[in-house]
């Protein structure tokens, strides 16, 4: 889920977003390898040694300390975005 909305973030420039300028650089960091945890979970490969584990992906600490931040941050800016929604619906 973080990857999809990551690739969306950067597809459509969303990352210069005020909300979510503070996840920027993490965000450029961190979609590298979520993009390899989505393939390792969609695809089904022929052979696993060429493959890493995921088990692996998450011991570097900095880097699960980013995707704790962009989840964070997510999360704060649809909340948001759901709340400035249901203000709006209610002065029409």
């Amino acid at each position: 889920m973080l990857c999809a909305l990551g690739d969306a973030a950067e597809e459509h420039a969303l990352v210069e977003y005020a909300p979510l300028d503070a996840i920027r650089d993490d965000l450029k960091a961190a979609l590298p390898w979520l993009r390899v945890c989505r393939k390792r979970l969609v695809d089904v490969p022929s052979s696993y040694e060429n493959h890493p584990k995921l088990a692996d992906l998450h011991r570097d600490k900095e880097m699960l300390r980013r995707l704790r931040r962009i989840h964070r941050e997510l999360g704060e800016a649809f909340r948001n975005e759901q709340v400035s929604r249901e203000v709006d619906s209610l002065d029409h």
